[in-house]
Formats: C-alpha cells, sequence, structure tokens
C-alpha cells in the first residue's frame, strides 16, 4: 500500500469510528483489538495486520470491498459509509432544528434547499462506483453543506 493510500485509508477509518461515536476503548471491547493498537493504527505508527482491520470493520459494521478493476475501491466503499453518515447527520440538524423552529417548508428556505441538495447527493452515492477523485468532489460538497447550515442556524439563533 503506498503511503498516499495508507493515510487516506486511516484518515477515513477515523472519521467512520468518530461518525458512529465509537471511543477506541469501546471499539476494542467490540473487535476483540487491544486499544493501544487502534491508537497505534490511527497515529500511523503501526501496518497492522489484514485480519486486524477487517476485524475492525467488521465490528463497525462496514465492509472491505476491493474490485478487480478498481484498485482503490475499499477507499471508495469507506469514504462512500463515511459520507453518507455526514450527510444523515447534516440532514437530522437541519430537520430538528426547523422543526424547533416551526420554519415554514418554503422551497427558498436555504435550510430546506441544503436538504434537498444533500438528499440527493446522499441517495447518488450509492447509484455507481466513483474514483477518488469525484469522491473529493461529493465530500466537498458535504463539508461545504455542513459548513454553511451551521452557518445558517448560528446566524438565526
Amino acid at each position: 500500500m503506498e503511503i498516499d493510500e495508507k493515510e487516506k485509508f486511516i484518515k477515513t477509518f477515523v472519521q467512520l469510528r468518530n461518525n458512529r461515536h465509537i471511543t477506541q476503548s469501546q471499539l476494542s471491547t467490540k473487535s476483540g483489538v487491544p486499544q493501544p493498537v487502534i491508537a497505534r493504527l490511527e497515529k500511523e505508527t503501526t501496518d497492522p495486520k489484514l485480519t486486524t482491520i477487517l476485524k475492525l470493520l467488521d465490528s463497525m459494521e462496514a465492509k472491505l470491498t476491493i474490485k478487480e478493476d478498481q484498485q482503490m475501491d475499499y477507499f471508495n466503499t469507506l469514504e462512500i459509509e463515511v459520507m453518507t453518515e455526514v450527510a444523515a447527520s447534516i440532514e437530522a440538524t437541519i430537520s430538528r432544528y426547523v422543526i424547533e423552529k416551526h420554519l415554514e417548508d418554503d422551497a427558498k428556505n436555504p435550510l430546506n434547499i441544503l436538504e434537498s441538495m444533500i438528499f440527493d447527493l446522499k441517495h447518488s452515492l450509492v447509484c455507481k462506483d466513483y474514483t477518488m477523485e469525484e469522491l473529493s468532489l461529493i465530500k466537498a460538497k458535504f463539508e461545504f453543506a455542513r459548513d454553511y447550515a451551521n452557518e445558517v442556524i448560528k446566524n438565526n439563533e
């Protein structure tokens, strides 16, 4: 595995764990992998065995998929998993805010536009295989949507 690929994999792995609100200790208990091993993996100070990675992913209900024609597919799988969770989190935050503030279901409301955009992006993730570059663009859209939603909410409070 190239250095760049390893860094991307670990970053995605950590995002997945954080998005699921699982501590290293909880992951250790669930997977049977010692917490110090998880910490070293996340700090990139070790190269764990594939069986260790598979145990960790399995305990987070994620999977590692490699296709012959796309050597980066295992990153794609994790990226899509993480982005789907981020999208769901953004949608939930917007929905809670709209409900709490009794905002109208106005198609011109920036939060409703964002929620619709996120919904469309989230559902497009499962429609095809993406290259890492395409996933990076989608991820940037999610990050923009998250930041913009937080700004709109902050400015309206």
